[in-house]
Order: structure tokens, then C-alpha cells, then sequence
């Protein structure tokens, strides 16, 4: 097996204006598009796949890195108990930045439909 883990280039379209827009307006605050895509995918990655798998994939990791997951400072492992709620507070932290992210992109959305000037007779 490889030591460089091959990546998969994911296309989506998005209308050239809103994106030249997003660039604009990220870049006011020092991000990119693709950093906080990634960013996205990590968080979904955490969130729809099990631990078990994730350990599986990451197995060619930094074995130190591993290590340090599966021990406590006494050299014992964490337990299940542990290991799932730690899954769960991970999971929380994932679900509550997406739900952050459509409460903005549902504001957003309802500032736009409120602009529009309605004249009735």
C-alpha cells in the first residue's frame, strides 16, 4: 500500500456571479471557497462515518496520532463509554455548525425576498 492516499476531485456547479461575490467577501475575512469546502466535507466525514471506519482508513496515519486516540494518560484505553460519547460531542459540534450554516444561508435567503417592493392598489 501507498504511503500517499489518492484524492478524488468533486465538481459542483454554482453560478459564476455568486461565486466571484463569495470570493469577494471571504477574502475580506482571509478565507477561501475551497478551504471552507473542505472544511464542510471533514465535518460530514465525522458525521456520517463510523469510528470504526474512520480508524480503518486512517490506519496508515501518523501512528503516534493514533496512539494518542486510543490511550489516556495512563496508558489505558478510553473505553467505550468514552469512545462514544466522544463521538457523540463530535457529532454535536458537526450538527450544530450546519445548522449554523442554514440558519445563515435561511436568513439570508429571507432578506432577499423581503427587498422586493410590493405596490398594490
Amino acid at each position: 500500500m501507498s504511503d500517499v492516499k489518492e484524492k478524488t476531485i468533486l465538481k459542483v456547479s454554482f453560478p459564476n456571479e455568486k461565486l466571484e461575490a463569495l470570493r469577494f467577501y471571504m477574502g475580506e475575512k482571509e478565507l477561501t471557497v475551497e478551504g471552507e469546502l473542505q472544511k464542510y466535507m471533514d465535518n460530514i466525514y465525522q458525521k456520517y462515518v463510523p469510528v470504526p471506519t474512520r480508524r480503518y482508513l486512517d490506519r496508515n496515519d501518523n501512528e503516534e496520532e493514533l496512539q494518542a486516540e486510543t490511550t489516556n494518560k495512563t496508558g489505558k484505553s478510553p473505553g467505550r463509554k468514552r469512545t462514544v460519547r466522544k463521538q457523540n460531542a463530535a457529532e454535536k459540534v458537526a450538527d450544530a455548525a450546519i445548522n449554523n450554516e442554514t440558519i445563515e444561508e435561511v436568513s439570508e435567503q429571507n432578506q432577499e425576498e423581503n427587498q422586493s417592493m410590493v405596490i398594490s392598489m
